[in-house]
């Protein structure tokens, strides 16, 4: 990656890309796997505002399908034409299928979108 000055073009940031946790059990998974919400803001919109538009986006981020509906509906107006948002955890475990959920559910919204799956990497291109 050196070779291609790549290190250059990537920024890497904490916190919650676009949403917390609506409700008292998904704040208690996130507190059993020692996370401490209170240190970690909501930064997706400042990132977006700042660095957008993308070509290409990871987004490895809050499993659950609200969170990722979320998460897709944000990024996806900062997002080239031409360009894509990759998912990370699309595979059949639980997380998998809450990533799907929320793809499905952003989709249905923008059925212009394409979508595929390989493997447990996803792929939506604008």
């Amino acid at each position: 990656m050196l070779h291609l000055n790549i290190f250059t073009r990537f920024t890497l940031k904490r916190g919650f890309f676009s949403c917390c946790f609506p409700n008292k059990e998904d704040l208690d998974k996130v507190l059993n796997y020692g996370i401490k919400p209170e240190e970690r803001k909501i930064i997706g919109p400042e990132i977006c505002q700042q660095y957008g538009p993308f070509d290409l986006a990871f987004l490895d981020g809050d499993h659950r399908k609200e969170a990722v509906e979320q998460d897709l509906i944000l990024l996806s107006n900062y997002i080239r034409p031409g360009g894509g948002i990759v998912l990370h955890d699309m595979g059949l475990d639980y997380w998998g299928q809450e990533v799907r959920k929320g793809v499905k559910i952003f989709l249905k919204q923008h059925p212009q979108k394409e979508f595929r799956i390989e493997g447990e990497i996803g792929l939506i291109s604008l």
